[in-house]
């Protein structure tokens, strides 16, 4: 393929905003896909690099109050993917664990396991409620993070 001028941003844009395919995206930007594959993939690694660890983020938050966990189901194409299928949502994807002040303030998004994970061993997975107990922060989440004990 010729070279081009296509700049990387307006590539990851559209693809952060639209969640287009990466396949609509080359052919919107008379690019290939292996190169627009590249360009996203840059911005997601920089995204990454910038993002802040659990304790960070944790750290940084000074209200009182708790705190609210909850995972959600992110689709994703890697239909080949073992453990990407959820058949509680009926798709692939990714298991993201979010942690959200009361107020819904973003607090932090955990790396992204396959969406089969169940919601507990993500949240262990992350150490997730070890590192609010050390910080001594209330953590609300639903039942789907209860572990039933022996009786």
């Amino acid at each position: 393929m010729p070279t081009t001028s296509v700049r990387p941003g307006p590539v990851h844009l559209v693809y952060l905003r639209k969640h287009d395919t990466l396949e609509q995206i080359a052919a919107s930007f008379g690019i290939s896909t292996a190169t627009a594959w590249r360009y996203v993939n840059h911005t997601i690694e920089q995204l990454a690099i910038h993002a802040p660890s659990l304790t960070e983020a944790l750290t940084s938050h000074h209200a009182d109050g708790y705190l609210l966990l909850d995972g959600t189901v992110a689709e994703s194409d890697r239909v080949a993917a073992a453990g990407h299928y959820c058949g509680k949502v009926h798709r692939e994807g990714v298991n993201l664990q979010v942690i959200t002040a009361e107020d819904g303030k973003l607090l932090w998004i955990s790396p992204a396991p396959p969406a089969g994970t169940h919601a507990v061993t993500a949240a262990r997975k992350h150490a997730i409620v070890n590192t609010c107990a050390q910080q001594d922060l209330e953590v609300l989440a639903d039942k789907g993070y209860v572990v039933p004990t022996a009786l």
